[in-house]
């Protein structure tokens, strides 16, 4: 395992915290009056805001994995300038391995990532669906919650107990969210609802 800083990444001015703080909240109760328990909930739009997220529910207190699951680009491997020589997600699918050789610590208590790894060569999420899934199984055992990042077209996180999607505050109407609701239910997520950030 290695470790690296996030605290650029999930730098926040007071009014994001709070706007994040208060989705963070509504999601918990949400998923604490079902039936169900909910352990990994699939992002779908600002990956920089599902990190907040994440990062904010560890602050929480919750021990939380993130994993990079947008398979359509590499954004947090290149975010941290980290090569597409580390292994990740995609390698996972294709080679014999521990998932736990894929974790990164981060600066934050409590909040561990895992990268997409290398994308030019992944045949894609429906290809390697099970063994998707089987990651997921066995992280569950290992943290409270999996935020899991997904593509737009919700892809991962129609691999997940529920899903979160965003939209930019400028575009967003509610017509607009509850298309966006009504795609991602098509694909097999099951929305929590929709968010706006700034």
């Amino acid at each position: 395992m290695f470790s690296i800083k996030i605290d650029k990444l999930v730098e926040m001015t007071d009014t994001e915290q709070a706007s994040i703080s208060d989705t963070v909240n509504n999601v918990l109760t949400k998923i604490s009056f079902e039936n169900e328990t909910i352990r990994s909930i699939g992002m779908v739009g600002n990956a920089r805001l599902a990190l907040k997220f994440a990062n904010i529910l560890a602050k929480k207190g919750r021990k939380v994995l993130f994993i990079d699951g947008d398979f359509s680009k590499e954004v947090f491997l290149g975010k941290f300038k980290l090569g597409k020589s580390l292994k990740g997600v995609t390698d996972y699918v294709s080679l014999p391995m521990d998932p736990k050789e894929l974790l990164c610590l981060t600066s934050q208590q409590n909040l561990h990532l895992m990268f997409t790894g290398d994308v030019d060569t992944f045949a894609g999420v429906d290809t390697y669906k099970d063994k998707l899934s089987e990651l997921l199984d066995t992280m569950k055992g290992s943290y409270d919650i999996l935020i899991v990042q997904s593509d737009n077209e919700g892809k991962m996180a129609a691999l997940c107990d529920r899903t979160l999607a965003f939209i930019e505050a400028k575009t967003y109407t509610k017509t607009l969210a509850e298309l966006r609701v009504q795609a991602l239910d098509r694909r097999g997520c099951y929305c929590l609802g929709v968010a706006s950030y700034e």
